[in-house]
């Protein structure tokens, strides 16, 4: 077991660092233990046509729901199809659903894509991953869709991030609550709870600003002729490529993480920004991104794939 950790955080630093050999990834590619195939799926490079046939397919069936969803990303970084179709068929089927499957449909579905997930905010318990991942979708029916659960307690603070984060409405006073103040209907904090088995510590989720539902609703009612059916948003702006460098640059830590994703996945891996390193190593990334992202365009993934 030991050995085995060594090997996951080998890979893990690699990938980090961008030094994983394509030779490498592929032989760890096909070892027995899902976290050594997970962690190479990581930092895998783009990789040739001939390889994706050969080693996507059985990771893409996993019986891991997590090694399945890190294969659908590498593949698409890649520009693999089947990987997108995966990605399409998991979700469709609705049987096991996971906040990265749900978030790739979002940043590179169309138009029916974002409806599906609309849809699946009738399921109460898959509610909180949804709106999460409809904050990526940027189209105007998950917009919709988010002002509808900003009276619902249990999601209020999702349904405003993802909110904000298409349309670019700062949620600064007015349209939050004063610090301190929830909803009625609001669960209490977990430190506040009477429950001895609560989980005490604060989630993500828990330092959301709570919205206020009125305000929002009415500058919505104001802005909504603002954004197109068919057209994708971020932060209130038509997305192209300058709009997501932007975004990763004053984006919440949370949401950056998604985002240097898709333009991992836009760039077929030409551009990765590691969010987790030192700020002069991000600012550099970004910088090189800047001078080429005219490009990028917010298009289907389908179109982006072979």
């Amino acid at each position: 077991m030991e050995d085995l950790d060594l090997q996951v955080d080998a890979l893990e630093t690699l990938a980090f660092r961008n030094d994983a050999s394509p030779e490498v990834l592929a032989r760890f590619l096909a070892h027995e233990e899902p976290r050594v195939r997970a962690a190479a799926l990581r930092g895998a490079l783009p990789q040739p046509e001939e390889a994706v046939r050969r080693l996507l397919p059985p990771l893409l069936d996993a019986s891991s729901p997590d090694i399945r969803a890190i294969a659908i990303e590498a593949g698409l970084i890649s520009g693999a199809g089947l990987a997108w179709d995966a990605c399409r068929k998991v979700v469709r089927s609705r049987s096991v659903l996971s906040p990265e499957l749900l978030v790739l449909l979002a940043m590179g579905g169309d138009d029916n894509d974002v409806s599906l997930l609309v849809d699946l905010l009738e399921t109460a318990p898959l509610r909180p991953m949804v709106l999460w991942a409809l904050g990526f979708s940027g189209r105007l029916e998950a917009m919709e869709a988010c002002v509808k659960y900003l009276a619902e307690p249990a999601v209020a603070q999702l349904a405003g991030e993802a909110f904000s984060a298409m349309t670019g409405l700062w949620l600064g006073n007015p349209y939050v609550l004063p610090p301190g103040e929830r909803p009625e209907g609001a669960p209490l904090p977990p430190e506040l709870q009477e429950d001895l088995d609560a989980n005490l510590v604060p989630s993500p989720e828990d330092d959301l600003p709570w919205p206020r539902v009125a305000t929002i609703t009415q500058w919505w009612e104001g802005a909504r002729d603002r954004f197109e059916k068919g057209k994708r948003y971020l932060l209130g702006q038509p997305f192209n490529g300058s709009v997501l460098v932007d975004a990763l640059e004053i984006s919440s830590m949370r949401r950056r993480h998604i985002l240097a994703r898709e333009l991992a996945i836009r760039t077929r891996g030409q551009h990765v920004v590691q969010t987790r390193a030192f700020a002069p190593r991000q600012r550099a990334s970004l910088s090189r991104v800047r001078s080429v992202s005219v490009s990028l365009s917010g298009s289907s993934f389908v179109r982006t794939t072979r």
